[in-house]
């Protein structure tokens, strides 16, 4: 799960789009009208919670950060709690509108083992049956405490430092 150098330009890349977003709402631009904002919530799922939580030369130090890291490969933890979080929220979310649209559709055609392997094609890192079944468990429907909890058990982050790096507010899981 380690982000390749190719995967922290596309981070670096995010960290730039947000911050021309920023500028541009701080120039008076209207928020959140373009497709721009659905482009990177579709690419990045909670990038904008990100664009609504952190300062501006936070958002620019981690582009600067990352670009700098995809060059060298010096990875360090938040780079690999932010790319975790993302590929596991993309993933979790397809998984769940694929479960929704076979249960409502009558049909239990994708078995666990099925959801985990398009979980994982969708985050680009391996995603097990087990931990599709738990965000599949009945009243189990905020995927972010799900993401939070597994970033920090596949990146050895703790559950604060996982939600500092994401600006996330503790929320009951």
């Amino acid at each position: 799960m380690e982000p390749t150098p190719v995967d922290l330009a596309e981070l670096a890349e995010k960290y730039r789009t947000l911050a021309e977003m920023r500028r541009r709402e701080l120039a008076g631009h209207p928020p959140r009208e373009d497709a721009h904002y659905r482009a990177i919530a579709r690419k990045y799922p909670g990038a904008l919670k990100e664009l609504d939580q952190l300062e501006l030369d936070e958002i620019d130090r981690r582009e600067k950060e990352l670009a700098l890291a995809a060059r060298t490969g010096e990875v360090v933890l938040w780079m690999r709690v932010v790319h975790a979080y993302h590929g596991f929220l993309r993933a979790a979310l397809k998984v769940k509108l694929a479960y929704r649209r076979e249960k409502k559709g009558g049909t239990d055609a994708l078995s666990g083992a099925a959801l985990a392997v398009l979980a994982s094609d969708e985050a680009g890192f391996a995603i097990t049956e087990s931990e599709i079944e738990e965000l599949l468990l009945p009243g189990r429907c905020r995927v972010v405490p799900a993401a939070t909890v597994f970033v920090a058990a596949r990146t050895g982050a703790s559950l604060g430092e996982v939600r500092a790096v994401l600006a996330i507010r503790a929320t009951r899981a």
